[in-house]
């Protein structure tokens, strides 16, 4: 019963207007409720710790930030592995600047997949390159797509990882508090 009340609300946080604004502490109501469902359906452990600044809990962020990039350490960072599969996800106002930093202590990857994925975000494409990458590449892209049509030039998505030692994405946006 938990699952399909965390289910009935990600459908309802997905099915307002495109234009309504939402904030990063919705956003991680939101993943919460992504992590609810998927805990009932893997065969594995995910913690998720989070570090975030309270005032950034406050800034207006594209709906569907987080879960797509929490969603890739579940389907390509993380398995049956000897270690705790977790993810951080830390948040703070620089100057002004939201920085979203999201990582896991999956199976990471290499730095030639690395370069060619930021490379690949910078320009705008979608990367499908490599097996570990093959699904992500579409979910980073499309996140990067939104941010740059609600924030412009402002916005970027890095990637960083080595094998072994999971991945990182670093997003950082103008930092404007959320207004009715």
């Amino acid at each position: 019963s938990n699952t399909i009340n965390a289910l009935s609300l990600m459908l309802r946080y997905s099915l307002k207007p495109p234009e309504e604004k939402v904030t990063l502490g919705e956003e991680i109501q939101n993943l919460e409720q992504y992590l609810t469902v998927i805990r009932s359906r893997i065969d594995f452990e995910i913690e998720v710790n989070y570090q975030v600044q309270e005032e950034a809990l406050h800034c207006q962020v594209v709906r569907f930030l987080l879960q797509p990039i929490v969603e890739n350490s579940v389907h390509y960072g993380f398995g049956k592995q000897s270690k705790s599969n977790t993810v951080w996800v830390e948040a703070e106002k620089i100057a002004e600047s939201l920085v979203v930093l999201v990582r896991d202590n999956g199976v990471g990857c290499d730095g030639e997949t690395v370069k060619k994925l930021n490379q690949a975000l910078r320009s705008g494409k979608e990367y499908r390159g490599f097996s570990y990458v093959k699904g992500m590449g579409i979910g980073l892209s499309n996140i990067m797509k939104r941010l740059r049509y609600t924030f412009g030039d402002d916005a970027s998505l890095l990637i960083a990882s080595k094998p072994g030692e999971g991945l990182e994405v670093c997003i950082k946006i103008p930092f404007t508090p959320f207004t009715d």
